[in-house]
């Protein structure tokens, strides 16, 4: 009598998303990446509202918060020359920017995201890249243009600043950029920057993404007046702000990048009040435009390089779960 031979065992679908996924594993041999996500989607969530709202005061702070705190830091020195009050102003908001930064970032345990920790090493090694921009920079200047120094202290003096006034000047410009600069950072390259990185991951692509979208928020948010006047300026700090992103990316931490942004705001400053040689804002031989071509080249150059080796090195590590 033959015996009945058992049903032949059928492939059942897996019951789950996470089943299917391991049995496409056994079947191509390879391990499974990461999910892939919607960048856009990703973005609605809490913390993006938390950051976007952050954003909204900086540029209301920038803008329409600036006028009022000048006026009343008018009415409580009305005797002080106008860029001591401009600048006191400034100081007093950016200090709140970067109160309610230091608010979020401690109240969310955002410090790894917010870029507020890192080790040595990896300071070290952004140290080291910078060192190149620095004699990138230099060489450009010495091909560009040669000018004669032109010291003096004028636009100061006629703003109504004495010479002997100039230092108290200079001295709180020092530290209102500072401000600004830790402010900027920690917005920018700190959690606007870890924020995206959270939602599109650490892949080239959305590293890159990342860092070419906050460097244009950065850029927009020094945009003022007529657009025709202020579009080179945006141009060239959306270029900075790449090279910035660059070293966030390759130390892991904004404090370096604050450094720079700092230096960088004070030659500005220094050049606006005429305190020091202007040697480097002129710019003949060449036409405005092609040394400011030429400027944007190297900057978003060395941002690329910078962005590319920390990918390459592993130093974009996905940012910390908040708390």
């Amino acid at each position: 009598m033959d015996q009945p031979h058992p049903p032949a065992p059928t492939h059942a679908p897996p019951a789950t998303a996470a089943a299917a996924a391991a049995a496409a594993t056994a079947a191509s041999g390879r391990p499974p990446g990461p999910p892939r996500r919607n960048g856009v989607a990703t973005l609605w969530r809490r913390d993006v509202g938390v950051v976007a709202a952050v954003f909204v005061g900086f540029l209301l702070t920038d803008r329409p918060g600036a006028a009022a705190l000048t006026g009343l830091v008018g009415r409580l020195l009305p005797t002080a020359p106008p860029p001591v009050r401009f600048l006191t102003a400034g100081l007093l908001g950016e200090l709140l920017v970067c109160g309610a930064l230091g608010v979020l970032v401690a109240t969310q345990g955002w410090w790894q995201r917010a870029g507020v920790a890192t080790t040595w090493p990896r300071l070290a090694d952004g140290l080291a890249e910078l060192g190149w921009l620095a004699l990138l920079l230099l060489l450009l200047r010495l091909v560009v243009v040669a000018k004669a120094p032109d010291l003096g202290g004028g636009l100061a003096v006629h703003a109504g600043v004495s010479r002997s006034g100039l230092p108290v000047l200079l001295g709180l410009g020092v530290v209102t950029m500072a401000v600004v600069a830790v402010a900027e950072e920690l917005l920018f390259r700190g959690l606007e920057l870890g924020l995206l990185l959270a939602a599109w991951g650490t892949r080239r692509r959305g590293v890159y993404a990342a860092a070419v979208v906050t460097s244009g928020l950065f850029g927009l948010a020094h945009l003022h007046g007529r657009l025709g006047g202020t579009l080179p300026r945006v141009c060239l700090v959306t270029a900075i702000g790449l090279v910035l992103a660059g070293v966030r990316l390759r130390t892991g931490s904004v404090w370096l990048g604050v450094v720079v942004h700092w230096l960088t705001d004070v030659a500005t400053m220094l050049v606006v009040l005429a305190t020091v040689s202007s040697w480097w804002q002129g710019l003949p031989p060449m036409r405005p435009s092609v040394a400011l071509g030429v400027v944007l080249l190297v900057l978003v150059g060395f941002g690329v390089v910078l962005i590319e080796r920390a990918w390459r090195s592993g130093a974009c590590q996905p940012p910390q779960p908040t708390g």
